[in-house]
């Protein structure tokens, strides 16, 4: 049996993951191997005066158990992973942005391997008990001469499970020094309450007051730790389980740049994106 997962990370920035699974059995298997896909490069054309270049590659491997006992289901332990890699003038600001992506991908565990030793090494061999798939994405979902903005999606599914889980990890990133901008690298000091009351307005307006792990108008909302600059505006993306149920998926919302004008540091990075919002009428979303 092989799993099959769609990652949505562009106008929402909501990841949608489906993968088909059984009821683990009792019996193991015997196994058998497949293989390789082989790696591709895709890469754009430079951008901005940085000179950005966006260089995609992916990476693959699998291990199949098989077996002629009926009661017992196919399974391939196997790793996707789609990496990014960034090109500026500046080398050394090139080196600290893909030094943050790969310790985010990898969880700071490549040691000294290649990023095709990591993937191999990552797909169980020996027990069809312990065995899982799990797909890694690295997308770009906004950019600009100041900022580039990086989500690294992760979904896994071990054998047997109900479901599978995923989980999102966002960097928005100055193209200047490599850094990754929080918060208070745009917004005033001070701006945690009125924040939490325009998100939670939007989000109630837009997903409902039922059923969520906070109480409405009780100052007890979270901001989600996911949340993109984009030319919409704040993008707030909740992981399952983040802000409620697991049946309630992974909602998200957009506060548009003009809700939150007063809180905004005049001059920011984000300053582009409020000059130049975004025209198209698809990507209108707040």
């Amino acid at each position: 049996m092989r799993s099959t997962y769609y990652i949505l990370v562009f106008g929402s920035l909501l990841f949608a993951y489906a993968c088909s699974g059984e009821e683990k059995k009792s019996a193991k298997p015997e196994a058998s191997a497949r293989e390789d896909v082989p790696e591709k490069d895709s890469v754009t054309a430079p951008q901005f005066k940085s000179g950005l270049v966006l260089r995609f590659r992916d990476y693959h491997k699998e291990y199949c158990f098989t077996t002629d006992d009926a009661e017992v289901n196919d399974f391939c332990s196997e790793m996707d992973l789609h990496m990014l890699t960034v090109e500026l003038k500046d080398q050394s600001v090139a080196d600290r942005i893909n030094d943050a992506i790969i310790k985010g991908v990898t969880n700071n565990t490549l040691k000294g391997k290649s990023l095709s030793q990591w993937v191999s090494e990552g797909v169980e061999r020996n027990d069809i008990e312990m065995a899982y798939q799990r797909s890694i994405r690295c997308d770009v979902v906004e950019k600009s001469h100041d900022i580039i903005v990086v989500v690294l999606g992760n979904y896994e599914y071990y054998y047997g499970a109900a479901h599978g889980g995923g989980t999102t990890e966002t960097y928005n990133i100055d193209l200047h020094t490599g850094k990754i901008l929080g918060l208070s690298d745009i917004l005033q000091a001070g701006y945690g309450k009125d924040l939490k009351r325009i998100a939670e307005q939007i989000f109630i307006a837009e997903n409902g007051a039922e059923g969520w792990d906070f109480t409405p108008g009780n100052g007890d909302f979270a901001l989600a730790h996911n949340i993109s600059f984009t030319r919409k505006g704040m993008v707030f993306v909740y992981d399952a389980y983040e802000i409620g149920p697991y049946a309630a998926g992974s909602p998200s919302i957009c506060i548009p740049w003009k809700q939150l004008k007063k809180l905004l540091i005049e001059g920011s990075l984000i300053q582009d994106f409020i000059d130049h919002p975004s025209k198209k009428e698809e990507e209108l979303g707040c």
